[in-house]
């Protein structure tokens, strides 16, 4: 399954997430934070991902690997807009803003596995009046749908995304390029974290 730029930005305009990136004056001082950035943005990308037991699990467990999983995006999200005010050449901005429109994508599919997911954990502790066995089928089926179609969309955009960071490679300095791969490493660390993202 392949999915082409031009989907992204027309996904991206008929849902309002991202508008056609206008130039830019980007200020130096903030373009120094870009590889620090960038590296905690890509450290979350590499995280966006799902168990592959997840429906071994209660719906409790389900539900707060969701909420990481938003967590991680919402955070993703945040370092590219980020990006994108740091950035002056037109073909980056693109490529940032399909990036941006990817990650949206992923952030409302995560939102409607967190509500399927909170539906069967209310259904567990107590079952209100009129909900019968056929409901809790019917949410746990439309969990795994999306669920499944979140996959593959994650499966789809990998090759594009890992693109992106080859360019990343080319286009920084050694001095930025270190940069960069120490903030990979230390966000990854902290997203890793046990405690993460109550511990935020």
């Amino acid at each position: 399954m392949t999915l082409s730029d031009s989907f992204f930005r027309k996904v991206g305009r008929t849902l309002g997430f991202v508008s056609d990136p206008g130039p830019a004056a980007a200020d130096q001082r903030l373009k120094r934070n870009l590889p620090p950035c960038m590296g905690r943005r890509d450290a979350a990308l590499d995280r966006i991902r799902v168990s592959e037991d997840i429906f071994a699990r209660p719906a409790a467990e389900r539900h707060a690997e969701y909420r990481r999983l938003a967590a991680l995006a919402a955070s993703a999200i945040a370092d590219t807009r980020a990006i994108l005010r740091m950035l002056s050449s037109p073909d980056t901005r693109r490529r940032e803003g399909r990036l941006e429109t990817i990650l949206r994508i992923e952030q409302e599919m995560i939102d409607a596995l967190l509500s399927t997911a909170q539906v069967q954990v209310l259904l567990a502790e107590r079952r209100p009046e009129g909900c019968s066995s056929d409901t809790d089928s019917g949410v746990s089926r439309c969990e795994s749908m999306i669920l499944n179609e979140f996959r593959e969309i994650l499966v789809a955009v990998r090759p594009q995304i890992d693109r992106y960071r080859g360019y990343t490679d080319k286009s920084f300095s050694p001095v930025n390029l270190e940069r960069y791969r120490k903030a990979c490493d230390r966000s990854g660390k902290f997203f890793d974290a046990p405690d993460w993202p109550e511990g935020q």
